[in-house]
């Protein structure tokens, strides 16, 4: 664990030993971060390679693979739920057997395949500095009822927020027509 902090060893060291014990991570998170999950995964975010994948799955901690899958009902087949496990631990932490395993599984190839032939369907991504923004204003804008309601849903299959989307809509224009 060289080139961090000391104080972060310890952390570390004292957080792994706790897990070991059984600690719930309620006192964890209590006896580290002040009480604060999100604390934890703000300082998780930058030390997660020190802990192996069961212990950020102990800790409650999902690391982003770039690919939010959402589930409306529990019917996907035992094999994708293998995958979405695996795909929340670091292929870093897999061995190479799971990374082999992981590779040639049917999904994914199921996935290139789409890559290769273009047949992705794509999630809206909304720039990070139109996310949050803090100078917002309620507006009254008249739109017809039939585009909102597919605007919302939308914007709700994709887990966007209406705000977030509205302002993207209104950039994009913005920059399409503005000379």
């Amino acid at each position: 664990m060289g080139g961090i902090n000391y104080q972060t060893v310890e952390k570390i060291k004292n957080i792994k030993n706790d897990i070991g014990a059984g600690k719930e991570i309620k006192e964890i998170v209590k006896k580290y971060f002040t009480n604060s999950k999100n604390k934890l995964y703000k300082w998780l975010d930058t030390n997660q390679s020190h802990f192996s994948g069961e212990e950020l799955a102990y800790l409650e901690y999902v690391i982003n693979a770039g690919e939010v899958i959402t589930e409306k009902e529990d019917i996907t087949p035992e094999e994708e739920r293998n995958l979405i496990a695996t795909t929340n631990l670091t292929i870093a932490n897999m061995s190479r057997k799971d990374r082999e395993n992981f590779l040639l599984s049917d999904i994914v190839i199921e996935k290139l395949l789409n890559l290769l032939n273009n047949n992705i369907k794509e999630n809206i991504e909304i720039p990070k500095e139109l996310r949050n923004l803090q100078d917002l204003k309620i507006q009254n804008v008249r739109v017809s009822a039939k585009i909102y309601k597919e605007f919302a849903s939308i914007c709700k299959e994709n887990n966007v927020t209406i705000t977030d989307a509205t302002n993207l809509m209104f950039t994009e224009f913005i920059n399409k027509y503005k000379k």
